[in-house]
């Protein structure tokens, strides 16, 4: 049997699905269940996926001016930096780069998938790669222009 995924609210004492959608999903599920049949159900508060501010200002203004900076420090490729094999420094191996030194900061030798990222880690790795630019490189990431919601509240 398939695996169902619904989001649903505490309220008077009890779960009940969010909205029209949830309830068809929730209802179409359990249609499909053999009377005493056996499920396994995980109740865990929601998470908020990473914003697209969020994810702008990475690949628009965090990324780019790590890259010139690691380039104007000399950094063309990264081998001596971080991997121990010599890539060029470009978007896509710096974006690795930070990604791996914030999971060291973190305690972890696994790197998080910005796909499965919530808003709150998002806000960590873009927080501790400036900080890392700044103290490493002597880079400052400008500003987000406009007001970036760092960390949406469930409500």
């Amino acid at each position: 049997m398939a695996k169902a995924t619904f989001i649903c609210e505490f309220r008077d004492g009890s779960l009940h699905p969010v909205g029209q959608s949830m309830s068809r999903v929730k209802a179409d599920y359990l249609a499909t269940c053999a009377d005493k049949s056996l499920h396994q159900v995980t109740i865990q508060p929601k998470r908020n996926s990473k914003t697209r501010a969020q994810l702008g200002y990475w690949y628009a203004v965090v990324i780019p001016t790590i890259v010139d900076a690691l380039k104007a420090a000399g950094y063309d490729t990264l081998g001596e930096l971080a991997f121990g094999v010599e890539l060029q420094t470009n978007p896509i191996t710096v974006d690795e780069l930070l990604k791996g030194l914030y999971a060291m900061h973190l305690g972890t030798d696994k790197t998080l998938l910005k796909r499965r990222m919530t808003d709150e880690q998002m806000s960590g790795l873009i927080e501790h790669s400036c900080r890392w630019a700044a103290q490493n490189l002597g880079a400052v990431v400008p500003a987000a222009d406009g007001e970036i919601e760092w960390q949406t509240s469930t409500k």
